[in-house]
């Protein structure tokens, strides 16, 4: 299964997984903005450390205490390349031969919800989150349909980026975290979200790269809608 038919089929079942408990109990929608941070051992590149985010997420109730939250949530498209070994790389915007990558993060949190006062609720989770990566505009090689000026040949440098990316299962970034919302209205609550994806496929890769390399820590702040 190509890199475009994963990211379509796992799109689609986390929809269809999540289709029949929307009728159960939702209660609220919450809208946010903010931060993402991801690591880097690249030396060559200069990626910028910091991303805004934006996204939504969809509390389900399952029982009193425990709910199940679906999240979409993408941060500032990011440029990459590929270094000399053919691992694709954050980069900086300067690059000669990149491509502008949009990552689409899907979560499925599991939630514990604790009530500290009638207003205020934290929620501890985890969430076998996964990250999709999808190809926007290309620079230098990275232009789509590519061809070298010389031998008049096909450059497969964008196909090799994204093959990279998808490798070694590097779509799956279980995550912790904790929600905290404050209900200031009938209809409107404040939310804010702390929480660290974990690059697992650095157990299995073989790369020798550092463990920080491609791990992401995200802050979130909007707000909650409640529907009742």
């Amino acid at each position: 299964m190509d890199h475009k038919r994963q990211t379509i089929f796992f799109i689609l079942l986390f929809l269809l997984a999540g289709f029949p408990v929307f009728s159960i109990d939702v209660a609220e929608i919450q809208v946010f903005g903010g931060l993402y941070w991801q690591g880097s051992a690249d030396q060559g590149g200069a990626p910028s450390p910091l991303l805004s985010v934006w996204g939504a997420e969809v509390p389900i109730n399952l029982t009193p205490l425990i709910s199940l939250n679906p999240s979409l949530s993408f941060p500032t498209p990011q440029d990459y390349t590929l270094t000399s070994a053919g691992l694709a790389v954050p980069t900086e915007i300067e690059t000669a031969d990149a491509v502008t990558v949009l990552q689409l993060t899907l979560d499925a949190k599991l939630a514990f919800n604790f009530n500290l006062t009638r207003q205020l609720v934290l929620s501890p989770f985890f969430s076998p989150a996964f990250i999709f990566y999808i190809p926007t505009f290309g620079y230098g090689r990275g232009k789509a349909g590519y061809t070298d000026p010389v031998s008049g040949e096909t450059v497969t440098f964008r196909s090799d980026l994204m093959t990279s990316m998808y490798s070694f299962f590097r779509s799956f970034r279980p995550s912790v975290g904790g929600n905290f919302v404050w209900r200031f209205g009938d209809s409107l609550g404040f939310y804010s979200c702390l929480a660290a994806y974990f690059p697992v496929f650095h157990a299995w890769d073989d790369l020798q790269i550092p463990f920080y390399d491609q791990f992401l820590i995200t802050l979130r702040l909007g707000i909650s809608i409640y529907l009742k």
